[in-house]
């Protein structure tokens, strides 16, 4: 599914490797939201606007980042990312 995304993209195409044994599990993550899941639900015309999408993207990187903590390459991965989100959306309300 979706062989088109690459780069900083490819690292949110697999869930998240969770130990459910750890404390932080439950805690700390509230879906398991992934990239393709997401490509998905546009393809199916699941959402009813780019809010949808953008809420879900932002779950899906906000759960990066709470599970890995605030000093782990993955959230800073998550953190570039989604400033690449919030500059194409900027374009798009130009």
């Amino acid at each position: 599914m979706a062989p088109y995304v690459r780069g900083i993209g490819a690292h949110f195409m697999e869930p998240l490797l969770l130990n459910k044994n750890s404390p932080c599990y439950i805690d700390n993550i509230d879906s398991t939201l992934t990239l393709p899941k997401i490509i998905e639900k546009i393809e199916n015309h699941s959402y009813g606007s780019l809010t949808g999408v953008v809420r879900d993207f932002r779950i899906m990187l906000e759960n990066f980042m709470r599970y890995y903590g605030p000093e782990h390459p993955m959230t800073r991965k998550a953190t570039k990312f989604d400033t690449m989100m919030e500059q194409k959306l900027a374009l798009l309300n130009k």
